[in-house]
């Protein structure tokens, strides 16, 4: 079946080789533009955290630390970052989901420049927050569901870590952030055209009536949610709340560059659905806000 399902998806790229081609170029050109220069150095700085000998202190340290890199990081550098932390401090190892919960975020560049392009003043940074606030209350409703399943484990004594160079290790986070990197275009490229494939056919099946700008964005967004979000931003005449939740999901394209990072740590029927209970946290307080703004 799966075989079959891609020899279609091969067929639809054919038939629709110009929709294809359109997409794959603006997917590069936001990837150069504004996902490269953001996590970039955001990817360098995770894999020499990873390089580096870890400190052994207190676990709410540890997590604090990582919570705010990933606030600063987003997706999906912040699934790097978790990753590298559970296989180094065994305290983690059963706490990915939860993890996952807290740093699963969108970079505050997109929010603060990309999106702030196109909503009124303060609108990004409003956006931001609503999203971060979401990301904490998601991680802590993942925490309490978890709690009595979870198990205490005995952390094994470990040897001294041997002394690291910067010098040493930064080459090799170099190379290791420009493969993450491509594993991130390929990614966006991939639901990019996938976005471009169900607006096409979708304007081929519908009724003329029902073909909105506003059904085609949001298809965009839950796709892939560079391009997408800033759809939503030009189609809706009111999108905050819309955007919040959207942006606070990630998109599938998210989803999977998380999967890439992350394994088989978590199952992907599981990361979507943490991805889909931080959007409806994020649509919810966004939702209350601009009410509490619009009193």
């Amino acid at each position: 079946m799966i075989r079959w399902m891609i020899f279609g998806g091969a067929c639809l790229a054919l038939l629709f080789s110009g929709e294809c081609m359109a997409a794959a170029v603006d997917t590069a050109a936001v990837f150069a533009k504004s996902v490269l220069p953001a996590l970039f150095p955001m990817m360098v700085l995770s894999s020499l955290l990873g390089a580096l000998p870890g400190g052994r202190g207190p676990r709410w340290m540890i997590f604090l630390e990582t919570v705010c890199f990933c606030f600063l990081s987003g997706s999906p550098a912040s699934a790097k970052r978790v990753t590298e932390l559970r296989q180094k401090d065994e305290r983690f190892s059963c706490l990915t989901a939860e993890m996952m919960g807290f740093c699963g975020v969108v970079s505050p560049l997109f929010f603060l420049g990309t999106l702030q392009s196109r909503l009124p003043q303060g609108s990004g940074l409003m956006l931001l927050l609503c999203h971060w606030m979401a990301a904490l209350l998601t991680g802590l409703l993942l925490w309490r569901m978890d709690r009595q399943r979870r198990i205490a484990r005995t952390v094994r004594e470990t040897s001294p870590e041997e002394p690291v160079s910067l010098l040493t290790v930064l080459p090799r986070a170099i190379g290791q952030s420009m493969q993450s990197l491509l594993m991130v275009l390929g990614a966006m490229m991939l639901f990019g055209i996938l976005a471009a494939l169900s607006r096409s056919l979708v304007s081929r099946l519908l009724p003329p009536a029902w073909q909105k700008p506003e059904l085609f964005a949001v298809l965009w967004a839950v796709m892939e949610i560079g391009g997408g979000g800033l759809a939503v931003a030009d189609a809706f005449p009111a999108p905050l709340p819309l955007l919040c939740g959207l942006c606070s999901f990630g998109g599938l394209s998210i989803w999977m560059q998380c999967l890439l990072f992350i394994g088989k740590e978590i199952r992907p029927g599981k990361l979507l659905l943490i991805r889909l209970l931080h959007g409806a946290m994020g649509y919810l307080l966004c939702l209350l806000f601009t009410g509490l703004r619009a009193l």
